[in-house]
């Protein structure tokens, strides 16, 4: 006896008299005597599964366990200071929509892209200082109130730097960091502000 399922179905196994007698598809026996078998298909499952690149660039909603055949809806918040850039499968560019609709029909993997926009981003500020800048070693954060968090991000958004309860003064060691212009956020009991340092 062979058990086929249908596309959205997986075999479970067969049972005689609520026991199960096997879970394979197919079953052989010797026929001595009448025998009622049921043969168990449950519905099929699919997995979807979302990486954001970079991951402090946002968050998805959406992914998780679908039965076959669902409606899928993925859609990605992106964080202060990123833009959406695309969704994408196995490198392949599947959508440039913050919102993606598919059907559940097989276990997927997507990454929703995002890039760090640095246009308008404060040079200047009343209550932080940044120096040197350009810097070749250590850069300088002063603020005039205790810093709870800084955090340093290269200019596609990746984070190279981060430290949390700082003082009011703070130093960066940025030699190991390649030359090229970098975005560092500040964040105080009272406000947050990202800047940006070219690092020579």
């Amino acid at each position: 006896m062979v058990a086929t399922p249908n596309v959205n179905f997986n075999f479970t196994c067969w049972t005689e008299n609520g026991a199960a007698v096997s879970t394979n598809p197919s079953y052989t026996f010797t026929v001595t005597a009448n025998r009622n078998l049921v043969a168990n298909f449950e519905g099929r499952t699919v997995k979807i599964n979302v990486i954001v690149d970079p991951e402090e660039g946002g968050s998805v909603t959406g992914a998780g366990t679908f039965s076959y055949g669902d409606q899928v809806t993925l859609v990605v918040t992106p964080a202060q200071y990123y833009d959406f850039v695309n969704w994408t499968e196995n490198g392949d560019v599947l959508s440039t929509s913050t919102t993606y609709t598919f059907t559940a029909n097989g276990d997927r993997t997507l990454v929703a892209h995002l890039h760090l926009n640095t246009d308008g981003i404060e040079e200047q500020s009343s209550g932080i200082d940044l120096y040197p800048n350009p810097v070749s070693d250590k850069l300088t954060v002063e603020a005039n109130e205790a810093i709870e968090q800084v955090e340093v991000f290269s200019i596609t958004g990746a984070m190279v730097f981060s430290q949390k309860n700082c003082s009011e003064t703070m130093e960066i060691n940025t030699t190991k960091m390649p030359a090229g212009t970098y975005v560092i956020r500040i964040t105080t009991q009272n406000t947050t502000e990202v800047r940006r340092f070219v690092k020579k």
